[in-house]
């Protein structure tokens, strides 16, 4: 896993919301109407809600994609985004293996096991 990678796609404010909607899924998607989990979005339902272009969600979800974040296939004339699982089992157990210390009512990074 590319951790600066992915943590830099994530650092970007329209992208970690487009990601956390996929985590908990979006209401009233159209997509779920073409028989696919509720997991799966396209970027029409994206722009509605974000109020951005399709130009600037579909690049965004390129990033997304290309940190391994996301994974896109296609369905007709849709292309439907959905969480990557395998990716974030892996982000779960490295955010397990960070330590902190706390000392003066302060919490300081100790540092992660395996590195």
């Amino acid at each position: 896993m590319d951790w600066a990678l992915i943590f830099k796609a994530l650092g970007h404010s329209v992208r970690f919301q487009l990601y956390m909607s996929l985590l908990q899924g979006v209401e009233e998607m159209d997509c779920k109407a073409i028989g696919l989990d509720d997991a799966a979005c396209c970027v029409v339902d994206f722009t509605r809600q974000f109020s951005l272009a399709q130009s600037t969600i579909s690049h965004h979800l390129r990033i997304l994609q290309d940190a391994g974040l996301i994974t896109q296939k296609r369905s007709g004339t849709y292309s439907l985004y959905s969480v990557n699982a395998e990716t974030l089992d892996a982000m779960k157990m490295f955010m397990a293996t960070l330590h902190v210390y706390e000392s003066d009512n302060h919490t300081h990074p100790v540092g992660v096991q395996g590195l």
